[in-house]
C-alpha cells in the first residue's frame, strides 16, 4: 500500500477548495446572465425620458413627473431628466423645488445646457440678475443658441439698460438664428419651430424700434441660400414679420444693396405668391 505525503494531502485539499471556487463563480455567473435580460439598460431608459417628453408635451404632466422620477431611479445622471422635472416645478410656482432640480441635472451632466438654460431664466423670474447672468454664459458656452442670447434681451431689458444694449442683444439674436437655420439639416430646420419663434420674436422687436435688422437677414437668406428648405424657413420669417410690407420698408434704405436685396426678395416672393399651390 502506498502512503501518502502530508504535501499530498495538502495539494488535494488546495484542488478541492479551487474546485469550490470555481463552482461558485461559475453558478454566480450562470445566475448573472439568467437575470441580465431583465435588467434595465440604456435603452430601456431613452424609451422612458421619449415616454415622458410625450406625456410632457401632451400635458400630462402628473404622468411625465413620475416616468422622470423613473428614470432618475434607474440613472441618476440623466440631466434631462432633472430638467424635466425642473421646468414643471417652476410652471407650478414650486421655485425652491425647481432651482434644486436644475442644480442637480447640472451636477450629475454639466454638458447638458438646458439645465443652465432653465436655471438662467429661474433666476431672471425671481430677479436674481447676476445669478441669471451667470447660468446664460454657461449654456452659451456649451451650446450657443439664438434661443439662449434671448435671455440676455430680458436680462437687459430687467437691468433697464439703453435701447441701443437691447438693439445690440437682439441683432445677435437674429444672427444666430440665421447661422442656426443654415447649419441645420433639411428635416431637423422643418421641425424646429422654437427656431422660427425666436427670429420672429426678435424681429418683431426691432420692429417696434423702426429696425428692420431682422427683415433683412431673412431676406438675404431667402434670396442667397441653395437649400431649398432654408428658403422655405426665411419665407415663413418673413411671412410673420410682415411680409411684402416690412420689405417694402427695406426700400427705403440709403445703401444700394440692402434695397436690391428688397427688390430680389420681393421678386422672389410675389412669383412664388402666384403660382398655384399643388393639391
Amino acid at each position: 500500500m502506498e502512503l501518502k505525503t502530508i504535501d499530498d494531502t495538502d495539494a488535494r485539499r488546495k484542488w478541492v477548495v479551487w474546485l469550490i471556487i470555481g463552482g461558485l463563480m461559475i453558478g454566480a455567473i450562470v445566475a448573472l446572465l439568467a437575470v441580465l435580460p431583465f435588467l434595465p439598460g440604456e435603452n430601456d431608459v431613452d424609451e422612458l425620458i421619449n415616454q415622458g417628453l410625450v406625456q410632457y408635451d401632451s400635458r400630462d404632466f402628473e404622468g411625465a413627473r413620475k416616468t422622470f422620477e423613473k428614470v432618475i431611479s434607474l440613472n441618476p445622471k440623466k440631466g434631462m431628466a432633472y430638467n424635466y422635472l425642473g421646468v414643471m416645478a417652476q410652471n407650478s410656482g414650486r421655485f425652491e423645488d425647481a432651482e434644486a432640480y436644475f442644480m442637480k441635472g447640472v451636477e450629475v451632466d454639466p454638458l447638458t445646457t438646458a439645465n443652465h438654460h432653465n436655471l438662467a431664466g429661474l433666476y431672471l423670474q425671481l430677479d436674481r440678475l447676476d445669478d441669471a447672468e451667470r447660468e446664460f454664459h454657461a449654456a452659451m458656452k456649451l451650446g450657443p443658441k439664438a434661443q439662449y442670447l434671448l435671455l440676455h434681451v430680458a436680462i437687459a431689458e430687467k437691468r433697464k439698460l439703453d435701447k441701443a444694449e437691447v438693439r445690440r442683444r437682439l441683432w445677435r439674436v437674429v444672427s444666430a438664428a440665421s447661422g442656426q437655420a443654415q447649419a441645420l439639416g433639411s428635416e431637423r430646420l422643418a421641425n424646429d419651430r422654437p427656431l422660427k419663434q425666436t427670429w420672429v420674436f426678435a424681429g418683431r422687436k426691432l420692429l417696434k424700434m423702426d429696425d428692420t435688422y431682422g427683415v433683412l437677414v431673412a431676406a438675404r437668406l431667402y434670396t442667397t441660400a441653395e437649400n431649398v428648405e432654408v428658403r422655405r424657413f426665411a419665407r415663413t420669417v418673413l411671412s410673420e414679420l410682415g411680409g411684402m410690407d416690412a420689405l417694402s420698408k427695406l426700400l427705403k434704405s440709403d445703401k444700394p444693396k440692402v434695397r436690391k436685396t428688397a427688390r430680389d426678395a420681393m421678386n422672389r416672393y410675389k412669383s412664388e405668391s402666384d403660382k398655384p399651390r399643388e393639391e
